[in-house]
């Protein structure tokens, strides 16, 4: 729940400074010391994507939703977003924050550095397949 509310923050405040002050102290609350390194990967993906969101602040909100399957159910659900497309990488990823980012195990969710084809090769491992974006609306 952590990482979800921070994403959110992330996504929905103007304030990009609190937003990424307030992901960093979840960050830290969540991360052991053997997790450091990784931490740091995402503090740097982290400002690399405020940077992207600074540019898109004037812009409104969008819902996207998504249906895949999970463990082989299908399912449904719909993000609220403030950037102006959802690429099928970025899709998997909130996907990954959704159903595992409140895991203890961190192992699952890919590295910060990790490709578009391994988030989508991690998500599949972990029972997430057929994801695609069926619609986007503001």
């Amino acid at each position: 729940m952590k990482r979800q509310h921070a994403n959110k923050i992330l996504t929905a405040n103007d304030n990009l400074g609190i937003a990424l002050s307030t992901f960093v102290i979840y960050a830290l609350h969540d991360s052991g010391i053997d997790q450091r390194r990784q931490q740091l990967q995402w503090e740097g993906v982290i400002a690399e994507r405020l940077l992207h969101l600074s540019h898109y602040k004037d812009l409104t909100m969008c819902n996207y939703t998504l249906e895949y399957l999970f463990n082989g159910e299908p399912r449904t659900h719909i993000f609220e977003l403030k950037q102006p497309q959802l690429p099928l990488h970025e899709a998997t990823m909130h996907l990954l924050q959704l159903h595992f980012g409140d895991g203890e195990n961190s192992l699952i969710m890919p590295t910060a550095d990790a490709t578009p084809e391994e988030i989508l090769e991690q998500a599949e491992l972990v029972g997430l397949t057929q994801i695609k974006v069926v619609d986007q609306s503001s």
